[in-house]
């Protein structure tokens, strides 16, 4: 929708976007300027061939958890949730025990054009 351009400056003010990562910073509405196109150097990869460093693919929202079990105790959307039912699959969820989990989750503000 053409009128919600009126919206990008003050949802980029809110969330500290910054201009200069994108390629383009004009954006006709408000879903072009979510899907922006970003500067090829605007995210560079941290730590090339060291394999002590990860690299996330995609700005998120990181949790980190030391295993699986951990966390169980957080509830997604409203449910608690074990990684059986989050697999579909006991026998599956069992290959996993002990193992750790990160949680990557999109945000409004984090970049959305792969």
């Amino acid at each position: 929708r053409p009128d919600s351009k009126g919206k990008i400056d003050g949802f980029i003010e809110s969330f500290g976007i910054s201009r200069a990562e994108c390629r383009d910073a004009s954006w006709p509405t408000f879903n072009k300027f979510f899907s922006r196109r970003l500067r090829p150097d605007a995210r560079p990869i941290a730590g090339p061939g060291d394999p002590s460093v990860a690299v996330q693919p995609a700005d998120c929202r990181l949790m980190v958890f030391d295993t699986v079990e951990a966390s169980t105790r957080l509830w997604i959307k409203g449910r608690r949730f074990s990684l059986a039912a989050l697999l579909d699959d006991a026998e599956q969820a069992r290959y996993f025990e002990g193992g750790s989990l990160s949680v990557h989750r999109l945000a409004p503000q984090d970049y959305h054009r792969f």
